[in-house]
């Protein structure tokens, strides 16, 4: 749910923690062991961004509510993600997964980013008078769901890792892969120094992948229930949203 993408996918079940490509070839009975995960590289950003609105687009609760238009959500995502450079990308990240026995097509994908970043950024450019509207009202939906972090913590940058998009292709659904994409984020992330680590779930699948990886809820909001300028805007959501969080021991 960071920035302007929208929140962690719903994410299949199955799975473990390990994040090594070797470990996938051992685990042939999930059929994932032609898929190789790794970090992306900055050229494969724009084949992220539309693979993220491909399963994301009117099917995740919170960004159909939000409603906007295939295009729009792009556009808004290489304004957010590929603008003003991109260390999220360059530090190692961002990571893709690709079937190597289809040509190299996409399988999945997780993008993450710095925390502090993230809460930092702001509406893009060009962006219409209701959109902002839109943007607010899940900005503060966001803010709140996150008040138990800004109550009880002070990050520094670099402190704390924001899993921002988690997803996996129709096709690998339902054998772990969203598990080890967030596992190999979460390594890498403790690699580069970060202590922390923290992601929304708007499904109890994406629960349960992020408690599989250590994960646990620090917080929960009813989006039905918010409240945002005497409106209701996601009064149709019937599921909660959760606020993982961990320490990167």
């Amino acid at each position: 749910m960071g920035g302007f993408a929208g929140p962690t996918a719903r994410a299949e079940t199955e799975g473990h923690s390990q994040p090594l490509e070797t470990d996938l070839a051992m685990h042939d009975r999930t059929g994932l062991e032609n898929i190789a995960i790794a970090p992306a590289r900055p050229e494969e950003a724009e084949t992220i961004l539309e693979l993220f609105v491909d399963i994301f687009h009117n099917r995740e609760p919170l960004t159909a509510a939000v409603g906007f238009s295939r295009r729009r959500m792009l556009d808004l995502g290489r304004s957010v993600h590929l603008g003003r450079g991109r260390p999220a990308l360059e530090n190692g990240l961002w990571w893709m997964a690709r079937d190597a026995s289809g040509g190299g097509a996409p399988a999945g994908f997780a993008v993450c980013n710095d925390l502090l970043a993230e809460i930092h950024q702001e509406i893009p450019p060009g962006t219409t008078a209701d959109e902002t509207e839109r943007i607010a009202a899940f900005a503060a939906l966001q803010q709140e769901l996150h008040r138990p972090l800004t109550e009880r913590f002070d990050f520094a940058p670099g402190e704390c890792l924001h899993i921002s998009a988690l997803g996996v292709s129709p096709g690998y659904q339902g054998r772990g892969l969203a598990t080890r994409l967030l596992a190999a984020a979460v390594e890498r992330a403790r690699d580069l120094g970060f202590r922390y680590a923290t992601a929304e779930c708007t499904s109890p699948a994406s629960r349960r992948c992020h408690e599989k990886c250590g994960f646990a809820s620090m917080h929960r909001v009813w989006p039905c229930e918010f409240n945002f300028q005497c409106k209701r805007p996601f009064a149709d959501i019937k599921d909660d949203c959760n606020l993982m969080f961990r320490e990167l021991p």
